[in-house]
């Protein structure tokens, strides 16, 4: 039902989407800060591609590179390909993350900027362990995204009362905050840091990081050896 959700959030998306995450911008740039050096990719994967801001970033920096996106959500994908067009260069495919399928060693960057929170525990482990496997050796995987464990009730109600915050600092009224917290109740499984740099090394990544953090957002990058 997430793709549906998406298909209403379609129109004004990232007016949408600047009022309501914090630091969003910093967080999509975040994705491409802190590569290797001499790191250049010719085959990008974006999961969670939305209305397609995360490969806007890349196209400014690897413009030659090949790219894939991903969304559930039909409406996202079409704007998608009215952004960047019909060419050979992107191809676009409406999946959930947990439908894909890649040959081995297919990518040399993989990103997803604030798509993964949508999975539950299991599906982030089993999609980490698929990663490792569609990137090619010295490839490079990296996910910006809410870091939070909801088990631990205290810090997460101070994570929410920051948010909410940061959110009305940024435009957000009482509708917006009313409606990100259905929709985090509905659609959102954020994990720890810890965890999903666990699950990284659970899936062969020798090399995992965080490597930009604000409060309980950031962004983790893995490198596969």
């Amino acid at each position: 039902m997430v793709g549906l959700e998406f298909d209403r959030l379609e129109d004004g998306y990232t007016d949408k989407i600047r009022r309501w995450v914090p630091f969003y911008d910093e967080l999509l740039q975040s994705l491409f800060t802190d590569l290797p050096a001499d790191f250049r990719p010719k085959s990008i994967l974006d999961l969670g591609t939305g209305n397609g801001n995360v490969t806007f970033l890349a196209t400014q920096l690897f413009p030659e590179a090949d790219y894939i996106l991903v969304d559930a959500s039909a409406k996202m994908i079409s704007h998608c390909a009215q952004r960047f067009g019909d060419s050979d260069q992107f191809i676009y495919k409406q999946r959930y993350l947990q439908e894909l399928s890649f040959l081995p060693a297919s990518f040399d960057l993989i990103v997803a900027g604030l798509s993964l929170h949508h999975l539950q525990a299991g599906e982030k482990q089993e999609l980490f362990k698929k990663l490792w496997r569609w990137l090619r050796p010295a490839g490079v995987f990296a996910s910006t995204d809410l870091y939070v464990d909801r088990s631990q009730e205290e810090e997460h109600a101070a994570v929410l009362k920051e948010w909410e915050r940061i959110a009305r600092e940024q435009g957000s009224d009482t509708d917006d905050w009313e409606y990100l917290m259905e929709h985090y109740d509905k659609y959102d499984y954020p994990h720890s840091f810890e965890d999903q740099l666990q699950w990284l090394r659970d899936a062969q990544f020798a090399d995992q990081r965080i490597v930009w953090v604000r409060g309980a957002w950031g962004t983790i990058q893995a490198i596969r050896q």
